[in-house]
């Protein structure tokens, strides 16, 4: 039976304006086909070649022909019933008229249907029949509904018309024949060609072909689509530039001499220079100062030449470390001589990125557009230095997920402080791993301390071979599993410092004159707390007593206040002395712990697990070139313990207290520490088991089911493997990478809620945006410039400290660009909250929730 009131070329695809199913199959099959040629690394293109058993050529046609029917489902009754005009053409053929028309039908569920029975009749390969489709049902994720098939309905000749066509046109022949997939990495392939879908589908749903109709079957379509395509990416910024980079490391590193490498440096220079040797993991494992962030970007530099990778990514453990390593990576390129279009990928981002975030008008719905701004798109581009969470979103079951996928097969991923990342985050990167083992994507990883059975566990996706505790040391993995080990013989940062525990952990004011008398002769020392709350106490109590130079870090600012404090710090304890305060105290969090290239003369640093510890000390006596008091002419390295056993006060509930004791043990007979000499020796005792004495054994192994649990925790967040039981649909969940409610946590720790608190100009400001709808107030803010605005009066607070105090009165919700934040007025620097609290932002202090009577 046919349908002569509907002809295959007026089944729409796109309504707004009139756009075909057909025309839209076309326009999709050449951009995945020109993804193929301009987007992807030579790497992805064997990847798939190869899995598919095809020749580059017959892939690249076979991508067009795929993408090209993913909306096959779009020729049904249901679908096309939701069109007024078709709808009545419809209703005048005797066998459609009556018929019920479904909602909710999907039509990638429909196509989905279509297709297997399309391809079983092919009668080739039953699995390629039964695998193909399940990735065009994937293209559109996060959607219920079903699909609405059925082969005895006229639409199916048409449907079947349509796959006939896109066959004839893309792969040039009538055979009826689909590739065969090797088994052990099915969900490569699954993975890379769902996000070509994607990607071809959203690129070719926009504006530029919106006008397709009208020429898709002129003679110069196809150099239309090339044309419109090529300046897609580049305004976009996902063109790729081929980068050539020189061999040798100070042809990388201009600014290091030859003679001026150190031994690490040469090391890995040599590993990466005899033979062309191409590694899939490259770990470097040296002290701080060693050099091993300029060695972990020649190496990803490396490897991407040797494994025809097109960029890399640079993932760092917080956004304040990444915002001073994107400079760095930025000032090489330049160096280099080459465009610094290096992209800084974290959450808040896009504030310093003007002009590049995109948004259209108020009703902004478009999921293609969401995935236009800096923050979703930045694994897509070329460069990116971000946090690690990023990476992490690729190994998550998050909505569209593939597309980062798709970004980081084509790169070189560095991960640094690997060892500082805990149970629940490093399944999540071993998973990532996995992945990247399986997709030919090398791996660079850093760390200073990193503990063997952590060590143990990332490598696992890598191999099972018995690894040397050796120190310094880089181990690699070359592209046929063997395991290579390098030992660094010299070591060009030493450090002996004195070492003293001090028994005043839990009194602010103790410690406050601890920091003075350290500084009575001048000096920059840190004084490095646990918890905000105690680093805001001893702040207040220093400045009872100091007059001289003194700052407040931590994470509880507004972004704004936070990136001023964050330049002071730079600015006086960085590689640039000019400005460096005879005398200074700096209290601070974990914020100055890894990855900030500061120096002290001394620290006093609360308890911590022996591996971070080794981490504070590396920020003492960092530069050579310091000129330090006389007192400081060596280094000094103070602990704060509890007066009393076991009181460790709030820093048990950051760290495990089992750890903090081991700490205390290992450090309690000893007056000095060296780096490197002492680093592997006490970070392994302090993580063995079996070192642990019998009193604390029951407390031990409590905490390694608690890892363990964490770890199981991350699980429901986590993609399958990248094997054959990897299936595209089976990872369609609502998870978001944005939305607040749906968000994939990558990091386990208390919910927070992020709160923008302005002041009265600044709330006027936002005050034009703001609608009410079911009694709720929203900021609907499409504008790029009040948006910045009132993310850098914004902070992450954790929601156990409002006690559910805010009501839905008392802020306002943000929407559109400030979607999960919550807006709130202050008046004099404060705000009262429902139940009587006061949420206070003090310029020094930082943000504090108290009781109203305080």
């Amino acid at each position: 039976m046919t349908i002569p009131e509907v002809k295959l070329e007026e089944c729409w695809a796109k309504s707004q304006p009139f756009q075909s199913v057909r025309t839209h199959a076309l326009i999709s099959g050449h951009v995945a086909q020109l993804i193929w040629d301009e987007y992807l690394s030579g790497s992805v293109r064997g990847i798939l070649s190869s899995e598919l058993n095809m020749d580059s050529s017959d892939t690249r046609a076979f991508v067009g022909y795929l993408v090209s029917v993913h909306d096959i489902g779009k020729i049904s009754y249901d679908f096309q019933a939701k069109e007024h005009s078709i709808f009545e053409k419809m209703e005048q053929d005797p066998a459609l008229k009556d018929r019920l028309f479904h909602k909710n039908e999907r039509h990638e569920k429909t196509g989905r249907h279509c297709l297997k029975n399309i391809w079983l009749g092919f009668g080739e390969d039953r699995r390629s029949a039964l695998l193909f489709p399940e990735i065009v049902s994937a293209h559109h994720q996060g959607k219920y509904g079903a699909g609405c098939f059925d082969e005895t309905s006229p639409f199916f000749d048409l449907q079947k018309e349509m796959e006939e066509q896109m066959r004839q046109f893309f792969l040039r022949k009538k055979e009826k024949r689909l590739p065969s997939v090797k088994s052990e990495r099915r969900g490569v392939v699954e993975g890379l060609l769902l996000g070509i879908m994607i990607l071809s589908d959203w690129i070719s749903s926009g504006a530029s072909f919106c006008d397709g109709e009208n020429w898709i079957d002129n003679d110069n379509a196809s150099d239309r689509i090339r044309t419109i395509m090529l300046e897609f990416l580049s305004k976009s910024g996902l063109k790729k530039e081929k980068a050539q980079w020189q061999s040798s490391f100070s042809g990388v590193w201009p600014n290091i001499p030859g003679n001026g490498l150190r031994s690490l440096q040469k090391e890995v220079e040599k590993m990466l220079q005899q033979g062309e040797c191409r590694y899939r993991l490259v770990l470097l494992e040296a002290p701080m100062g060693e050099g091993k962030t300029e060695a972990g970007v020649y190496a990803a530099l490396r490897l991407a030449e040797l494994w025809e990778k097109d960029g890399s990514y640079f993932a760092l453990p917080t956004a304040a470390t990444a915002n001073q390593m994107v400079k760095r990576i930025q000032e090489l390129f330049r160096m280099n001589g080459k465009d610094d279009r290096v992209r800084l990928l974290h959450s808040m981002a896009w504030l310093d990125e003007s002009g590049q975030f995109h948004c259209n008008s108020p009703d902004e719905k478009d999921e293609i557009s969401r995935w236009l701004v800096p923050l979703r798109k930045g694994l897509l581009g070329q460069y990116a230095v971000g946090t690690v969470d990023q990476a992490m979103f690729a190994a998550t079951v998050v909505r569209y997920g593939a597309l980062r996928l798709l970004g980081l097969s084509n790169k070189v991923l560095i991960i640094d402080e690997i060892h500082s990342y805990d149970a629940y985050m490093s399944r999540i990167i071993t998973r990532l791993l996995e992945w990247c083992a399986a997709m030919d994507v090398p791996v660079v990883l850093l760390s200073a301390t990193l503990p063997p059975v952590i060590k143990k566990k990332l490598l696992e996706p890598y191999t099972d071979q018995e690894l040397s505790g050796a120190y310094p040391l880089i181990t690699a993995v070359d592209e046929n599993w063997r395991v290579e080990e390098k030992c660094v013989g010299t070591v060009y940062h030493r450090l002996e410092s004195d070492l003293e525990e001090l028994p005043i952990l839990n009194s602010p004011d103790m410690i406050a004159e601890t920091a003075c008398e350290m500084v009575r002769d001048g000096g920059c020392i840190c004084v490095l707390m646990n918890t905000v709350r105690e680093a805001q106490a001893v702040y207040t109590s220093v400045r009872k007593l100091y007059d001289g130079d003194l700052l407040l870090f931590h994470a509880q600012y507004p972004l704004a206040r936070r990136a001023e404090i964050e330049e002071a710090c730079i600015k006086r304890y960085g590689k640039e002395k000019s400005n460096r305060p005879a005398r200074s105290i700096l209290i601070a969090t974990q914020v100055v712990e890894q990855s900030l290239d500061v120096d002290f003369d001394a620290m006093l640093s609360a308890v911590a697990p022996i591996d971070l510890l080794f981490q504070r000390l590396g920020r003492v006596h960092r530069h050579e070139d310091t000129i330090r008091p006389e007192r400081y002419k060596k280094a000094c390295f103070f602990v704060m313990v509890p007066k009393e056993q076991n009181s460790f006060g709030l820093s048990g509930y950051v760290y495990p207290e089992c750890f903090l004791r081991r700490s205390v043990s290992l450090l309690r007979d000893r007056k000095t520490i060296r780096i490197p000499e002492d680093i592997s020796t006490l970070v392994a005792m302090a993580y063995d088991p079996t070192a642990v004495p019998y009193e604390e054994s029951t407390e031990w192994y409590e905490n390694q089911i608690r890892q363990q649990v964490e770890a199981g925790a991350s699980e429901q967040y986590i993609i399958r493997p990248p094997g054959k039981t990897y299936n595209a649909l089976d990872e369609i969940l609502s998870y978001d990478d944005e939305a607040p409610m749906l968000q994939v946590a990558t990091r386990l720790g208390e919910p927070t809620i992020r709160l923008a608190l302005l002041n009265k100009e600044q709330y006027m400001a936002v005050e034009p945006y703001v609608h009410v709808r079911n009694d709720v107030a929203y900021a609907d803010i499409c504008e790029p410039g009040i948006a910045r605005m009132v993310f850098r009066q914004s902070a992450s607070i954790r929601i156990s400290l409002l006690d559910g105090e805010l009501s839905k009165e008392s802020y306002i919700t943000g929407n559109m660009l400030t979607s999960g934040v919550w807006i709130l007025q202050m008046e004099n620097d404060c705000c009262t909250l429902a139940g009587g609290k006061v949420i206070i932002n003090d310029m020094d202090l930082g943000i504090m929730i108290k009781e109203g009577n305080k």
